[in-house]
């Protein structure tokens, strides 16, 4: 499984967070704030990601806390769960809600695929 993480947080301040939490070996591409010049919802970092993952939008699914996030996902074709661990409030936009990442069944999703 390709793993890409796009964020308006910089690129060093995300490497950082990944080498803090041991997951970094599992990322392949990570798309900052410097990359983009539109945040979300335009789908720009996501669309960067998907094409150096060299994958396309319906073949990939967008995890993501605010509606911006899962609407810029929802304009590429992805699969897109919302995160409601902080904001506990719907996204109606949304194909699945969680609020707790041992909610996603990622066996399920590499199949839906």
């Amino acid at each position: 499984m390709l793993i890409g993480v796009a964020s308006s947080t910089y690129s060093d301040i995300l490497q950082l967070i990944l080498e803090k939490f041991g997951i970094q070996k599992y990322v392949s591409v990570i798309i900052g704030g410097e990359s983009i010049t539109k945040g979300k919802p335009d789908p720009e970092m996501l669309t960067c990601a998907l094409q150096k993952l060299g994958i396309a939008g319906q073949e990939a699914f967008a995890i993501d806390d605010a509606r911006s996030g899962i609407i810029a996902a929802k304009a590429l074709s992805m699969y897109a769960i919302a995160y409601l661990q902080y904001s506990r409030k719907p996204i109606s936009e949304s194909d699945m809600a969680v609020m707790d990442f041992n909610e996603i069944d990622l066996a399920v999703l590499c199949r839906a695929g």
